[in-house]
This record gives C-alpha cells, structure tokens and sequence, in this order.
C-alpha cells in the first residue's frame, strides 16, 4: 500500500471526526443559564458575591459565593432560593464561601426562575447577602 492509497482514508477518517465535533457543539449550548449578583445587608453592607442556575434537560446546577465577610470567618451560612433551603456554606479565614449543588452527584437542585430571590443567612437567620435571577 502506498503513502497516497494510506492517507485517503485517514483523511476521510478525519474530516468526520471533524464534523461530528462541529454538530455536537450545538447541542450542549441548549441549556439555560441564570445569574444573580449577591450584595450586602445592611449588618454586612460589605459582602458581595453571586449565584448561578444551569439547567440542560433533567441536569441542573446551582453554586452561589459570598466574599468580603470575614467577620463570618468559621460560620455556617444557609442559601435559600425563592424561600427554600439549597445548602450550607462554611467562611473561610479570608472570609469567602462557596456552595456547589449539582443532580448529576444525586443532589438536591430545587428549579430555579428568572425573578427568583437569592439570600444568604447567618445560622441565627440575619441576612448577609440577598439578589435576585
């Protein structure tokens, strides 16, 4: 078999791969995003941070941050959206936390719409942070 009669198939071999990866880009940019910038209460008029909601098909994702609370440092906060509980966060010394959920690991992901209220508490229910999707 020659170099030239070798190279043909690879070639075509290729150019599928190929168009089969442009076909399925698509397809994962179906799902939907939502966002939510977090800002401070009136007790931490300095903590920011924010909130994302993915859902494509039956797999949905939420993770929220808060910053800039460092006087939380060792705390537990609670996130609730639209009034129900999604998860607990501990503050680090730098005063940062961050709560992932995803259904893909068999979490509890509640749905999630535009409009939807975002706050984060202190485990004696004060406000730290709140937005809205």
């Amino acid at each position: 078999m020659t170099f030239t009669k070798t190279m043909k198939p690879l070639a075509a071999l290729a150019a599928t791969v190929m168009a089969t990866a442009v076909v399925a880009v698509p397809a994962q940019a179906r799902g939907t995003t939502i966002t939510a910038a977090l800002h401070g209460s009136a007790g931490f008029p300095n903590a920011t941070g924010s909130a994302k909601f993915k859902k494509d098909g039956a797999k949905r994702e939420f993770e929220a941050q808060v910053e800039h609370v460092r006087s939380l440092a060792g705390k537990r906060l609670t996130v609730f959206v639209h009034g129900t509980k999604v998860g607990t966060m501990m503050v680090g010394g730098l005063g940062r936390a961050h709560l992932n959920r995803s259904t893909e690991l068999g979490q509890r992901v509640p749905q999630v719409s535009a409009g939807n209220r975002v706050n984060v508490r202190t485990a004696a229910g004060n406000l730290v942070a709140t937005g809205k999707f």
